[in-house]
């Protein structure tokens, strides 16, 4: 039996709880782009060049689970600023590499609060089935409104 529409409709509190966590993400990902000089997203997208260094842009969107364009956008600013570069591949001059500069790797060092940082003190209270479960049910929820997004455009 399928059902109501009203069934479908999510608790208040939850819906409040995801908007909320939404904004406080935008919010700090801006207080980091004031001390840190790069966003939320680009300190992520860094971060995998970092760990990766030579890897794909194509590779790098896969990773992420973002749009490859999104990622161009980001290297954008990364390199704009001097804390990435992108190096023609040497086996095939077509595609480019992406490698962090010294100055992009000083400043995953710098010890100021992240979204990371606030991340972990927060998930390190969970055990490991409670994050399981959060990990998965925000995934869902990424995908599902991705999924409801793309079906306008």
């Amino acid at each position: 039996m399928p059902r109501s529409p009203d069934a479908l409709v999510p608790e208040p509190d939850l819906l409040r709880a995801l908007w909320e966590a939404g904004h406080a993400l935008q919010a700090m990902s801006r207080r980091m782009e004031r001390t840190l000089g790069l966003s939320g997203p680009q300190r992520l997208v860094l971060r995998e060049i970092v760990g990766r260094p030579g890897i794909l842009p194509g590779e790098l969107a896969g990773v992420l689970g973002i749009h490859p364009s999104t990622v161009t956008g980001l290297v954008d600013g990364l390199e704009s600023s001097g804390l990435a570069e992108r190096r023609r591949d040497e086996s095939d001059r077509r595609s480019v590499r992406l490698f962090a500069t010294p100055a992009g790797s000083a400043v995953l060092e710098r010890h100021v609060e992240t979204i990371e940082s606030v991340l972990g003190r927060v998930t390190g209270e969970f055990s490991a089935a409670e994050h399981k479960i959060v990990a998965t049910f925000l995934a869902r929820v990424s995908t599902a409104l991705r999924t409801a997004a793309d079906a306008d455009s």
